[in-house]
């Protein structure tokens, strides 16, 4: 989630209402935008759009799409794919500023903190591929000392360098997936506010904010739950919210390890049902692993993901007009499509959005 060529209808103009949504004049796209597409965001490299353009030239636009993905290079555009998502930029320096810990506790800087997704996005991707099951799942990701010192992992003893940068399991700790690393972590603080952040970044769903007049940030204080599932325009929304945040208490707002709280040991088993946007799904899960595995094999996460993939390809041209563009067209049109692997969500809407008007 740059592209200067034309764009296949004026977006001032407006589909017909009544017409099916794949009769729509946004639903096609041009060849030269096509090449600006695969250019900018399969191989990451807007400077090879005219390497793009011959490919499109000696091939049907559904075949190029094909060659361009299969393209070493392609990978780039995965990982640019990956952490437009999930909202980390792709050169480091990006994010200045300190995550502090307690009074005598580790800090970390929230450049570490991205650049531990970085790495981790890396690692998905290195297969071409990067499964849901392996993004939201994997246990391996990279620190440095700095890293694992806060997190409070056992740090190696081979002599390095305290930059270096090394491979920890996470597992001992339960941080499995993408959801489990600190800059996630630390920027949906709360339960409340990580199964939001799940329900946008897995779902595709948001939810309005409280209603009720409540001040739930008031001295930093967690939501009141009693209130929430008291109060009706509440409830419906918490019911769907809360669990999807559970999984995660066993970390803090600060993305540390919190396996007990007063000496109890904190329990991220759930059990409840989605109401999702193909319909409503079951999860039952003892821990951050089991709900990891539930999430990637989810039909509404693999829905998601091709509505993800959706608007990176989007961008720019179509940042604040989406639901007109021709890869908007592609998810309205196709309601049910689904991908469990990054690379799968990219070539289905790519080659749909050509067979709805490649050749033009």
């Amino acid at each position: 989630m740059a592209n200067t060529s034309t764009s296949p209808a004026p977006a001032t103009e407006a589909a017909p209402a009544n017409e099916p949504p794949v009769s729509s004049p946004y639903c096609g796209i041009v060849r030269g935008q096509l090449a600006q597409v695969l250019a900018s965001h399969v191989w990451g490299d807007p400077t090879a759009v005219s390497e793009t353009q011959a490919i499109i030239a000696n091939a049907s636009p559904v075949s190029a799409v094909k060659q361009v993905l299969e393209d070493p290079r392609a990978h780039i555009g995965l990982r640019k794919f990956a952490l437009t998502w999930f909202g980390i930029a792709e050169q480091p320096g990006g994010n200045p500023g300190t995550v502090h810990g307690g009074l005598g506790d580790p800090s970390i800087d929230k450049e570490t903190l991205d650049e531990e997704v970085r790495r981790y996005v890396g690692g998905c991707v290195g297969d071409g591929q990067c499964s849901l099951t392996k993004l939201l799942g994997g246990s391996v990701f990279s620190a440095n000392d700095a890293l694992a010192n806060y997190y409070g992992l056992p740090i190696p003893q081979s002599p390095k360098d305290p930059g270096v940068w090394y491979a920890l399991d996470g597992a001992s700790q339960e941080r499995f997936g993408i959801f489990a690393r600190g800059a996630w972590l630390v920027r949906a603080a709360s339960v409340e506010a990580r199964g939001r952040a799940v329900m946008e970044d897995a779902f595709c769903m948001t939810t309005s904010a409280p209603t009720t007049g409540h001040d739930f940030a008031s001295a930093g204080a967690e939501p009141d739950a009693n209130l929430q599932i008291n109060n009706r325009a509440c409830a419906q929304c918490h019911l769907n919210i809360d669990p999807l945040g559970r999984a995660f208490e066993h970390f803090d707002g600060l993305a540390r390890h919190l396996p007990t709280r007063d000496g109890i040991p904190v329990s991220t088993a759930a059990s409840f049902t989605f109401d999702g946007r193909l319909g409503s799904e079951a999860f039952k899960y003892e821990n951050l692993e089991a709900f990891a595995l539930q999430l990637a094999e989810s039909p509404n996460v693999q829905s998601c993901v091709l509505e993800k993939a959706a608007r990176y390809l989007a961008l720019p041209t179509y940042a604040g007009d989406f639901e007109r563009s021709p890869f908007g067209c592609v998810v309205r049109s196709n309601p049910s499509l689904t991908a469990n692997t990054l690379a799968g969500a990219l070539r289905e809407v790519l080659i749909r959005v050509t067979e709805y008007g490649g050749e033009r």
